[in-house]
């Protein structure tokens, strides 16, 4: 007998009906489980009354959904997920169940849901009130100022929630989270660390986790709130500690498919126990081999481009953003690779000595028209404004291209955020002189806040729109998703401060108590301002995708690199005999070769399942 259960209600499908059933690969492909049409008799009157008698020519056709669909075939849970009615006749309702992935993809819910008007909370506040001084009011564009703890192994901010790195406000020219010293007293009335003009930036683990919570499920487990990935903050220059302002304007299901090709990850929903899960995307290589025969029919499918695209499969790049900061040699494209040969050098210290082996016969054009890879590092021989020309480091946020004769890429749009190297001055009083010492920070355009419209605050401090400001500017209702918008990212280091730019060691007035904390987002970038204690596990982290990781070095790159090779554009449509529903999770051996499985689709018919099955499967190597 087949049970369909709706919102806790029983509905009867009719009994000579063959429901096909879809279960996807959640390793490969957006897909999870899915049905094609039900038909619901409308002569049961238990389908009358789900359906709220729907079928009836003078009650309104008003689309239905339904949260919470099961589907039972002799007593057997075979599908559950989010239920759409899609067509109404007199006679029979057609309705259509998503579950797993499939179900976060087509549920409203997680559509509707921007994670940038998700109430996160507000971060508190990072110290201690002060009495303003009486050179404050000389100040321009001066916001919240507070007093710092002395004490330099404090975080700043909350250690896994949020944190307030400086960051060039490149829209408004000027420092958010700007960390100086009141040398005189004259500011904060105290010889002390100060942090103005105030900007959260939320930790990525803990937005994800909270994200996660709000659309109804609880994260059961997270391969990557681990170090060094649980370092990872968002830049913002927005200034507030109102969490969600930090964030761009994307809807749960865009910020969860972000974050799942940033890590290559595999999130798996459980739609029965209301759980979610993050799992290395690497354990497609290790999941249990079910051997199959296939039937006599079966059919070969070739797709030049690719039947799939997975950020397991095809070439990425990043989304870099817009920042008027980033170094023109920071990524080397496809097109420049394609153009100019690449040497492989393995010689040690070789950017030290110039590659003086490798180009050792080299004339200056060959040079000028080669790239030279070394242990994972890209190197150009350019020339520099004084006319000297040597081998330099370029490329660390290059394309990792898997196939050299594929266009297909996948964009990750959550990217490194750009830094800047500037002297800064850290004259707090009236009446001192203009001291300069040079720093690293992010730097980020900010045009959401200067986009932003004068809203209301509730009591609880969040901004909202009035029906006032909506008939006086209607553009405060769009919410539409910029496709192009991207959502940068950092390493921060506990403990860590920049007290000097590396070139000395001795400390100024401002290096003995700075708390201008140390960041990266390569371990290769401005290291003179991360010297200080040596932690050295703290240091060697990367985003670069190209990079596979050195000695010591956890760079994003490796996660990338499992080793899958999938032919993805040869689809095998095999017919098969199994006693049981098949996982399409696992791996299968056909014929002893192994195959990685897109779907699998099965019939249920006679209120029995078919036990002959349609698979969908790709040859690995």
């Amino acid at each position: 007998m087949i049970t369909c259960i709706i919102n806790g209600m029983a509905a009867f499908p009719a009994a000579s009906q063959s429901i096909k059933i879809t279960y996807g690969n959640q390793y490969v492909t957006d897909d999870g489980e899915y049905s094609y049409d039900i038909n619901f008799p409308m002569s049961i009157m238990n389908n009358r009354r789900v359906f709220h008698n729907v079928s009836r020519f003078d009650v309104s056709k008003v689309t239905q959904k339904f949260d919470d669909c099961k589907l039972y075939v002799s007593g057997r849970l075979i599908l559950s997920g989010v239920g759409t009615v899609i067509s109404v006749t007199e006679s029979e309702i057609k309705l259509q169940i998503v579950g797993g992935k499939s179900r976060i993809k087509y549920n409203d819910r997680m559509t509707r849901h921007y994670v940038d008007e998700i109430p996160f909370g507000t971060a508190n506040k990072p110290g201690y009130d002060v009495d303003k001084g009486w050179s404050q009011k000389f100040k321009d564009r001066i916001s919240e100022i507070y007093r710092l703890d002395e004490d330099k192994s404090k975080f700043l901010g909350v250690l896994g929630k949020w944190c307030f790195m400086p960051v060039r406000d490149e829209t408004n020219d000027l420092i958010a989270n700007f960390v100086g010293v009141d040398r005189t007293k004259q500011f904060i009335g105290y010889n002390a660390p100060f942090i103005t003009n105030l900007a959260v930036q939320p930790n990525l683990m803990y937005i994800f986790r909270k994200v996660i919570e709000y659309e109804g499920y609880t994260l059961k487990r997270n391969d990557f709130d681990i170090k060094p990935w649980n370092l990872l903050y968002i830049a913002s220059a927005y200034k507030t500690r109102e969490l969600r302002k930090a964030l761009p304007h994307w809807s749960s299901y865009t910020f969860i498919e972000e974050f799942r090709k940033l890590f290559n990850a595999t999130i798996v929903f459980d739609d029965i126990k209301k759980t979610c899960s993050v799992i290395n995307a690497s354990e497609l290589t290790t999941v249990d081999s079910v051997e199959i025969e296939p039937c006599d029919e079966y059919t070969a499918d070739y797709d030049e481009d690719g039947s799939f695209s997975t950020s397991s499969t095809a070439n990425l790049e990043y989304n870099l953003g817009d920042s008027a900061n980033r170094d023109n040699y920071e990524v080397i494209s496809k097109k420049v690779f394609d153009s100019f040969e690449t040497v492989h050098s393995t010689e040690l210290m070789g950017s030290d000595r110039q590659f003086a082996s490798t180009t050792l016969s080299w004339s200056e054009k060959q040079k000028r028209q080669t790239i030279i890879e070394n242990f994972g590092n890209y190197y150009i021989y350019m020339e520099d404004g004084n006319g000297n020309k040597s081998w330099k480091p370029a490329g660390i946020w290059s394309p990792l291209i898997r196939d050299s004769l594929s266009e297909d890429y996948v964009d990750l749009n959550i990217s490194p955020a750009a830094q800047v190297v500037e002297n800064i001055n850290f004259k707090s009083g009236l009446l001192e002189d203009n001291y300069y010492e040079k720093r690293c920070l992010l730097s980020i355009p900010n045009d959401k806040e200067s986009d932003s419209k004068e809203c209301d605050i509730d009591e609880d401090g969040y901004s909202y729109t009035s029906v006032q400001d909506a008939i006086g500017d209607e553009s405060t209702l769009d919410n539409s998703e910029d496709e192009q918008e991207c959502m940068n990212i950092f390493f921060i280091l506990p403990g860590r401060v920049q007290s000097t730019d590396g070139s000395t060691t001795k400390l100024s007035w401002v290096g003995e108590k700075s708390r201008w904390p140390q960041f990266l987002t390569d371990y290769r970038i401005n290291t003179g301002f991360r010297l200080g204690i040596a932690h050295f596990d703290d240091t060697y982290f990367s985003l670069s995708l190209c990079m596979k990781g050195g000695i010591g070095a956890t760079v994003l790159g490796t996660l990338h690199d499992n080793g899958l090779k999938i032919d993805n554009k040869n689809c095998l449509q095999v017919k098969f005999k199994s006693d049981v529903i098949p996982d399409p999770s696992r791996t299968y051996i056909i014929h002893n070769k192994k195959f990685v499985c897109e779907k699998i689709e099965m019939d249920v018919k006679d209120d029995q399942i078919d036990k002959i099955y349609v698979g969908y499967f790709y040859m690995m190597s």
